[in-house]
């Protein structure tokens, strides 16, 4: 077990952890069918997002090991006991966040993810984790399924494919609470697609604040103040 699965004290998910990294290193191989997307990327072009779930489909594309340390901390240190995560995938940042809710006394992570399959393999992998109980997964586009989470959310990871991911947090927003955190994966890879929503956070008057980390290719973590600022 590495040092930062094992911040989680928890066995049972530090496995499932170890294991998905092991296939995901084992996987990378397979990233060579992303280079035809190389020229628009490098031309800081917006992708095709449909291609991209065609290509990735059975694709992990984790958080590295820090990253999901951070989420657990983080979420720790607010008591976050309601997490929505844009972009479940297999669900490894999910084991993160189930172990940051259930640490913190109990409830509940609402996922989303639009390929079944990979649906099908998180669930799996909650359920050998012990942690199935805390995790709400919904099928489906995250316009729909994340209209409505059930309450008051703490924090938002949002890690899905970036077209859409502006009109997700619009959508989200009105359930954050204030103080709530927002954590943004792969800010930096593809800057186009991303563009409209680092704007949208970086100007006060959306009622954020945001600072970018050196993780991976650039992670944001904004704070939800609850209102919008007044300009002197």
């Amino acid at each position: 077990m590495t040092d930062l699965h094992a911040l989680l004290h928890d066995p049972k998910i530090e496995a499932v952890l170890d294991r998905a990294y092991r296939e995901w290193k084992a996987q990378r191989r397979k990233l060579v069918r992303l280079l035809p997307l190389l020229p628009r990327l490098l031309l800081g072009r917006k992708l095709d997002w449909g291609d991209m779930i065609s290509r990735t489909k059975d694709l992990y594309l984790p958080l590295d090991p820090e990253q999901g340390g951070l989420l657990y901390v983080t979420a720790r240190a607010i008591g976050a006991r309601r997490v929505v995560e844009y972009g479940t995938s297999f669900g490894v940042s999910t084991l993160y966040l189930a172990a940051a809710v259930r640490d913190n006394g109990g409830g509940i992570v609402i996922g989303t993810e639009i390929v079944p399959e990979k649906a099908d393999v998180a669930r799996a992998n909650f359920a050998e984790a012990g942690v199935g109980d805390l995790v709400d997964l919904r099928v489906g586009d995250a316009r729909e399924t994340l209209r409505d989470c059930g309450g008051s959310v703490d924090l938002v990871l949002l890690d899905g494919f970036k077209d859409i991911e502006l009109e997700v947090l619009q959508i989200l927003q009105p359930q954050l609470r204030p103080g709530a955190l927002v954590f943004t994966d792969n800010i930096f890879t593809f800057k186009a697609d991303n563009a409209d929503k680092r704007r949208y956070v970086a100007d006060p008057r959306n009622g954020f604040r945001a600072v970018v980390l050196p993780l991976k290719d650039g992670m944001e973590a904004a704070v939800y103040t609850g209102a919008p600022a007044t300009r002197a």
